[in-house]
């Protein structure tokens, strides 16, 4: 963009390398949002039929504004843009599941997956949209096709273990809790599993661990881990 300001499609990836940014915590809130923020508002004036532009401001709406009537706005305008592009259905399907409208979501989600196949991020978010309709084992079966495109995918492994704890199989949840990463919530999902399994001294360690080592980091997942235990005004 330095060598050529007018490069859209330089101006499109950048806001999308931004938008992971944020929308992962790799930065600070303010400071990424606003910043994707910036990018997206300057996509729309330099092309009001950005179909990138109109995406990713339908999902700062979502995710950090929790503007539903403009995030529903911008996601529609994307799709009537382009309504193959599996970028605009992933903007719509994030705001669905956001309001807990899992069917909806769930159509949206397995559209840009026909679209986009080998995506595990796709995947991943299809089988948290059918954990939080109460479709355990279907939701296992997204997470564990991310996994098999992506072995290393973030947090894959974690919320396959979601599932089985859900589908009652804690033993089989503590192996993959096992197998993911610290960055991917590794120390949560050991709290909750040995918690299921009512091993409380591991439970406990691994959980004292997490607050010791990322409290500011991880707050959710801290929080997460209390609630799964029954501790309620710990999880607050």
């Amino acid at each position: 963009l330095e060598l050529d300001p007018t490069f859209t499609q330089a101006a499109e990836a950048l806001a999308l390398t931004h938008l992971l940014q944020a929308d992962n915590a790799l930065v600070p809130a303010q400071e990424g949002w606003e910043r994707v923020r910036a990018d997206a508002e300057h996509l729309v004036k330099a092309n009001s039929r950005s179909m990138t532009g109109h995406a990713v401001l339908a999902r700062i709406y979502t995710d950090y504004d929790w503007n539903w009537d403009g995030a529903n706005r911008e996601a529609a305008e994307s799709l009537t843009i382009d309504p193959h592009s599996p970028l605009a259905h992933y903007a719509a399907g994030a705001l669905k599941n956001a309001l807990g409208q899992w069917t909806e979501a769930e159509s949206h989600f397995r559209t840009a997956i026909s679209l986009d196949p080998l995506n595990p991020d796709l995947h991943q978010i299809l089988g948290t949209v059918l954990y939080g309709g109460g479709r355990f084992a279907d939701a296992a079966a997204e997470h564990r096709r991310a996994l098999e495109i992506d072995p290393s995918f973030a947090f894959g492994h974690f919320e396959l273990a979601l599932d089985l704890l859900a589908l009652g199989q804690p033993d089989a949840a503590l192996r993959e809790m096992q197998l993911e990463s610290l960055d991917g919530g590794k120390l949560c999902g050991l709290a909750m599993a040995y918690h299921a399994l009512g091993r409380k001294a591991d439970s406990d360690a691994a959980l004292a661990q997490l607050t010791r080592s990322a409290a500011n980091e991880k707050a959710y997942e801290i929080a997460q881990a209390h609630a799964f235990r029954g501790e309620a005004d710990e999880a607050f």
